[in-house]
């Protein structure tokens, strides 16, 4: 392996925050005019790509932030359950379980909670009543299942673009893979 210059390691460093090859060559050195051409070249590199896993790891070691752990806490919501959190009673009345009947690790797939309180007191004074009304919304089940849709391959869309269309302007379209586990697409499972 190749020794990398201090500007090489800088940028292997700096590449792993955005994934932004030419911001991460400005930010190790390199001039505003050659850090998109160096950038790109960088990433053409194996010693460069070596490095970039080794800074990879040791951000994963450092932070406890692995991609199984991202990805146990995507699944945590795409498969996330109402019931978890209310209850509806024989009368169809609604009710949320209290904190403790929430199991610690289901709290996470809670993006808020708000609480409506309402406190009167009849005109006499004898009497207060306190209307709670509490809701909690859970954070996005079908942005975390498009996630782990993506990550397993399941959808894969590859973009073209071709020059001089009738009128001499590009043309541009998406094509999208469906994966159907092997079974031929039918009129319900076919590609949008």
């Amino acid at each position: 392996m190749a020794k990398l210059t201090q500007k090489q390691i800088l940028f292997c460093k700096e590449y792993i925050i955005d994934w932004n090859a030419t911001r991460a060559a400005k930010a190790a050195g390199y001039s505003e005019r050659t850090a998109r051409k160096i950038g790109s070249e960088n990433l053409t590199k194996p010693d460069i790509w070596k490095q970039i896993e080794r800074e990879k790891k040791a951000r994963e070691f450092r932070t406890e932030i692995t991609a199984d752990r991202v990805l146990q806490e995507t699944a945590l919501v795409a498969f996330s359950d109402i019931k978890n959190y209310i209850e509806i009673g024989e009368d169809g009345q609604i009710t949320t379980k209290t904190w403790n009947e929430v199991p610690d690790h289901l709290s996470r797939a809670i993006e808020s909670i708000s609480e409506d309180r309402v406190i009167r007191e009849n005109p006499d004074g004898s009497q207060i009543i306190v209307h709670d009304k509490y809701k909690f919304k859970l954070h996005s089940k079908i942005r975390a299942l498009d996630l782990l849709h993506k990550h397993l391959g399941l959808t894969a869309e590859q973009r073209f673009r071709l020059d001089g269309g009738e009128d001499g302007q590009p043309i541009e379209f998406t094509i999208k893979y469906v994966h159907t586990n092997g079974a031929k697409p039918t009129d319900d499972n076919k590609a949008d």
